[in-house]
Protein backbone atom coordinates (compact mmCIF):
# COMPACT_ATOMS: atom_id res chain seq x y z
CA UNK A 1 0.00 0.00 0.00
CA UNK A 2 1.28 3.34 -0.96
CA UNK A 3 1.72 5.83 1.92
CA UNK A 4 1.58 9.52 1.68
CA UNK A 5 3.70 11.15 4.30
CA UNK A 6 2.03 13.98 6.23
CA UNK A 7 3.63 17.23 6.29
CA UNK A 8 4.55 18.76 9.62
CA UNK A 9 1.93 21.46 9.42
CA UNK A 10 -0.79 18.94 8.61
CA UNK A 11 0.14 16.77 11.59
CA UNK A 12 0.02 19.74 13.86
CA UNK A 13 -3.34 20.76 12.49
CA UNK A 14 -4.75 17.28 13.14
CA UNK A 15 -3.38 17.29 16.64
CA UNK A 16 -5.04 20.63 17.35
CA UNK A 17 -8.32 19.34 15.96
CA UNK A 18 -8.11 16.26 18.16
CA UNK A 19 -7.49 18.41 21.20
CA UNK A 20 -10.43 20.61 20.28
CA UNK A 21 -12.62 17.55 19.92
CA UNK A 22 -11.51 16.32 23.34
CA UNK A 23 -12.33 19.69 24.86
CA UNK A 24 -15.69 19.66 23.12
CA UNK A 25 -16.32 16.14 24.38
CA UNK A 26 -15.56 17.17 27.93
CA UNK A 27 -17.82 20.16 27.53
CA UNK A 28 -20.60 17.93 26.20
CA UNK A 29 -20.15 15.49 29.08
CA UNK A 30 -20.26 18.39 31.50
CA UNK A 31 -23.42 19.72 29.87
CA UNK A 32 -25.01 16.26 30.03
CA UNK A 33 -24.16 16.08 33.72
CA UNK A 34 -25.61 19.52 34.27
CA UNK A 35 -28.75 18.58 32.39
CA UNK A 36 -29.09 15.50 34.57
CA UNK A 37 -28.71 17.69 37.67
CA UNK A 38 -31.26 20.12 36.30
CA UNK A 39 -33.64 17.26 35.61
CA UNK A 40 -33.21 15.95 39.14
CA UNK A 41 -33.78 19.43 40.55
CA UNK A 42 -36.80 19.84 38.30
CA UNK A 43 -38.28 16.58 39.56
CA UNK A 44 -37.65 17.63 43.17
CA UNK A 45 -39.19 21.03 42.49
CA UNK A 46 -42.16 19.42 40.78
CA UNK A 47 -42.72 17.13 43.77
CA UNK A 48 -42.38 20.06 46.16
CA UNK A 49 -44.88 22.09 44.14
CA UNK A 50 -47.26 19.14 44.14
CA UNK A 51 -46.95 18.72 47.92
CA UNK A 52 -47.41 22.44 48.53
CA UNK A 53 -50.42 22.51 46.20
CA UNK A 54 -52.00 19.63 48.10
CA UNK A 55 -51.38 21.47 51.37
CA UNK A 56 -52.83 24.64 49.85
CA UNK A 57 -55.94 22.81 48.67
CA UNK A 58 -56.40 21.36 52.16
CA UNK A 59 -56.08 24.81 53.72
CA UNK A 60 -58.36 26.28 51.06
CA UNK A 61 -61.00 23.69 51.81
CA UNK A 62 -60.72 24.40 55.55
CA UNK A 63 -60.85 28.14 54.90
CA UNK A 64 -63.97 27.72 52.78
CA UNK A 65 -65.67 25.76 55.56
CA UNK A 66 -64.67 28.28 58.21
CA UNK A 67 -65.70 31.21 56.02
CA UNK A 68 -69.09 29.66 55.41
CA UNK A 69 -69.48 29.11 59.16
CA UNK A 70 -68.37 32.70 59.85
CA UNK A 71 -70.81 34.01 57.23
CA UNK A 72 -73.64 32.10 58.87
CA UNK A 73 -72.60 33.44 62.29
CA UNK A 74 -72.57 36.99 60.88
CA UNK A 75 -75.88 36.54 59.10
CA UNK A 76 -74.35 36.57 55.62
CA UNK A 77 -74.74 32.88 54.78
CA UNK A 78 -76.48 31.73 51.64
CA UNK A 79 -79.13 29.98 53.75
CA UNK A 80 -79.52 32.87 56.22
CA UNK A 81 -82.88 34.16 55.09
CA UNK A 82 -83.33 36.64 57.94
CA UNK A 83 -79.69 37.82 57.86
CA UNK A 84 -79.30 37.71 61.65
CA UNK A 85 -76.04 37.12 63.48
CA UNK A 86 -75.37 34.18 65.79
CA UNK A 87 -75.38 36.58 68.72
CA UNK A 88 -78.79 37.89 67.71
CA UNK A 89 -80.04 34.32 67.17
CA UNK A 90 -79.13 33.41 70.76
CA UNK A 91 -80.63 36.67 72.04
CA UNK A 92 -83.83 35.97 70.10
CA UNK A 93 -84.08 32.52 71.65
CA UNK A 94 -83.85 33.98 75.16
CA UNK A 95 -86.11 36.90 74.26
CA UNK A 96 -88.84 34.58 72.99
CA UNK A 97 -88.80 32.64 76.28
CA UNK A 98 -88.81 35.88 78.28
CA UNK A 99 -91.76 37.21 76.25
CA UNK A 100 -93.67 34.00 76.84
CA UNK A 101 -93.20 34.32 80.59
CA UNK A 102 -93.93 38.07 80.54
CA UNK A 103 -97.24 37.50 78.74
CA UNK A 104 -98.40 35.25 81.56
CA UNK A 105 -98.79 38.45 83.60
CA UNK A 106 -99.07 41.12 80.90
CA UNK A 107 -102.52 40.05 79.68
CA UNK A 108 -104.05 40.30 83.15
CA UNK A 109 -102.14 43.50 84.00
CA UNK A 110 -103.49 45.17 80.82
CA UNK A 111 -107.08 43.97 81.35
CA UNK A 112 -106.72 41.36 78.60
CA UNK A 113 -105.94 44.10 76.07
CA UNK A 114 -102.26 43.59 75.20
CA UNK A 115 -99.84 40.79 74.51
CA UNK A 116 -96.17 41.14 73.62
CA UNK A 117 -94.73 39.63 70.44
CA UNK A 118 -91.31 39.86 68.84
CA UNK A 119 -91.13 42.09 65.79
CA UNK A 120 -91.17 40.33 62.42
CA UNK A 121 -88.16 42.40 61.31
CA UNK A 122 -87.49 44.84 58.49
CA UNK A 123 -87.81 44.34 54.77
CA UNK A 124 -84.10 44.41 54.08
CA UNK A 125 -83.51 41.77 56.78
CA UNK A 126 -80.30 43.46 57.87
CA UNK A 127 -81.28 45.65 60.82
CA UNK A 128 -81.62 44.63 64.45
CA UNK A 129 -85.41 44.76 64.32
CA UNK A 130 -85.55 41.05 65.05
CA UNK A 131 -84.99 42.06 68.68
CA UNK A 132 -87.69 44.75 68.66
CA UNK A 133 -91.04 44.24 70.33
CA UNK A 134 -94.60 44.77 69.13
CA UNK A 135 -97.88 44.46 70.98
CA UNK A 136 -101.04 42.72 69.91
CA UNK A 137 -103.95 45.02 70.70
CA UNK A 138 -106.96 42.74 71.22
CA UNK A 139 -109.40 45.66 71.18
CA UNK A 140 -109.02 45.91 67.41
CA UNK A 141 -106.78 42.94 66.54
CA UNK A 142 -103.90 45.14 65.38
CA UNK A 143 -100.17 44.62 65.85
CA UNK A 144 -98.17 47.75 66.55
CA UNK A 145 -94.76 48.71 67.97
CA UNK A 146 -94.36 49.14 71.73
CA UNK A 147 -93.30 52.73 71.06
CA UNK A 148 -96.97 53.49 70.34
CA UNK A 149 -97.97 52.66 73.93
CA UNK A 150 -98.76 55.46 76.32
CA UNK A 151 -96.59 56.16 79.35
CA UNK A 152 -98.74 54.07 81.67
CA UNK A 153 -99.07 51.27 79.15
CA UNK A 154 -95.30 51.28 78.63
CA UNK A 155 -94.75 50.99 82.38
CA UNK A 156 -97.01 47.95 82.59
CA UNK A 157 -95.21 46.36 79.62
CA UNK A 158 -91.81 47.08 81.21
CA UNK A 159 -92.94 45.61 84.53
CA UNK A 160 -94.21 42.47 82.80
CA UNK A 161 -90.91 42.11 80.92
CA UNK A 162 -88.91 42.59 84.12
CA UNK A 163 -90.93 39.86 85.83
CA UNK A 164 -90.62 37.63 82.76
CA UNK A 165 -86.85 38.12 82.71
CA UNK A 166 -86.71 37.28 86.42
CA UNK A 167 -88.68 34.08 85.82
CA UNK A 168 -86.46 33.11 82.88
CA UNK A 169 -83.24 33.72 84.82
CA UNK A 170 -84.48 31.57 87.65
CA UNK A 171 -85.49 28.77 85.29
CA UNK A 172 -82.05 28.81 83.64
CA UNK A 173 -79.87 29.43 86.69
CA UNK A 174 -79.90 25.99 88.22
CA UNK A 175 -82.07 26.66 91.25
CA UNK A 176 -80.97 30.24 91.95
CA UNK A 177 -83.89 32.15 93.47
CA UNK A 178 -84.36 35.86 92.79
CA UNK A 179 -86.32 36.86 95.87
CA UNK A 180 -85.92 40.65 95.81
CA UNK A 181 -86.78 43.29 93.23
CA UNK A 182 -87.08 47.07 93.26
CA UNK A 183 -89.31 49.26 91.10
CA UNK A 184 -88.47 52.94 90.76
CA UNK A 185 -91.49 55.09 89.93
CA UNK A 186 -93.89 54.76 87.00
CA UNK A 187 -97.05 54.08 89.02
CA UNK A 188 -98.15 57.70 88.76
CA UNK A 189 -98.70 57.25 85.01
CA UNK A 190 -101.28 54.48 85.47
CA UNK A 191 -105.03 54.81 85.35
CA UNK A 192 -107.04 53.29 88.19
CA UNK A 193 -107.63 49.90 86.56
CA UNK A 194 -103.99 49.53 85.48
CA UNK A 195 -102.82 50.56 88.95
CA UNK A 196 -105.07 47.97 90.56
CA UNK A 197 -103.76 45.27 88.26
CA UNK A 198 -100.14 46.25 88.89
CA UNK A 199 -100.64 46.28 92.68
CA UNK A 200 -102.37 42.90 92.56
CA UNK A 201 -99.50 41.46 90.53
CA UNK A 202 -96.95 42.74 93.06
CA UNK A 203 -99.01 41.37 95.93
CA UNK A 204 -99.03 37.99 94.22
CA UNK A 205 -95.26 38.20 93.96
CA UNK A 206 -94.98 38.87 97.67
CA UNK A 207 -97.06 35.76 98.20
CA UNK A 208 -94.38 33.85 96.27
CA UNK A 209 -91.85 34.69 99.02
CA UNK A 210 -90.40 37.64 97.14
CA UNK A 211 -89.56 41.02 98.60
CA UNK A 212 -90.70 43.86 96.35
CA UNK A 213 -89.30 47.36 96.86
CA UNK A 214 -91.24 50.28 95.36
CA UNK A 215 -90.05 53.88 95.05
CA UNK A 216 -93.10 56.00 94.38
CA UNK A 217 -95.14 59.01 95.51
CA UNK A 218 -98.50 57.30 94.80
CA UNK A 219 -100.44 57.36 98.08
CA UNK A 220 -102.63 54.38 97.22
CA UNK A 221 -99.60 52.10 97.17
CA UNK A 222 -98.95 52.81 100.84
CA UNK A 223 -102.61 52.39 101.71
CA UNK A 224 -102.80 48.99 100.06
CA UNK A 225 -99.50 47.65 101.30
CA UNK A 226 -99.29 44.00 102.28
CA UNK A 227 -96.77 41.99 104.23
CA UNK A 228 -93.64 41.27 102.23
CA UNK A 229 -93.85 44.47 100.19
CA UNK A 230 -91.74 47.51 101.09
CA UNK A 231 -92.83 50.87 99.74
CA UNK A 232 -90.43 53.79 99.88
CA UNK A 233 -92.10 57.16 99.47
CA UNK A 234 -90.14 60.12 98.16
CA UNK A 235 -90.65 62.88 100.72
CA UNK A 236 -89.64 65.75 98.45
CA UNK A 237 -90.86 64.49 95.10
CA UNK A 238 -87.37 64.23 93.64
CA UNK A 239 -84.92 61.38 93.24
CA UNK A 240 -81.89 61.42 95.43
CA UNK A 241 -83.74 62.90 98.44
CA UNK A 242 -84.14 61.11 101.75
CA UNK A 243 -86.72 58.35 101.44
CA UNK A 244 -88.99 57.03 104.15
CA UNK A 245 -89.33 53.24 104.37
CA UNK A 246 -92.72 51.88 105.31
CA UNK A 247 -93.25 48.24 106.21
CA UNK A 248 -96.77 47.33 107.25
CA UNK A 249 -97.79 43.93 108.48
Amino acid sequence: MKRFPLQQNQLKSLQIEIENLQVQQEENLKNIHNVQLYETDAQDTKQKIKSENEAYQTKLSRYSSLKELADVAMGNGRSSKEKITLQEYVQIAYLDRMIQKANERYLSMSNQQYQLVRSAGSKDKRSHEALDLDVIDYTNGSVRPVSSLSGGESFIASLALALGMSDEIQSQAGGIQIDTMFIDEGFGTLDQDSLNNAIQTLMNLSGENRLVGIISHVKELKERIHKGIIVTKDLHGSRGSVAKVVNEE
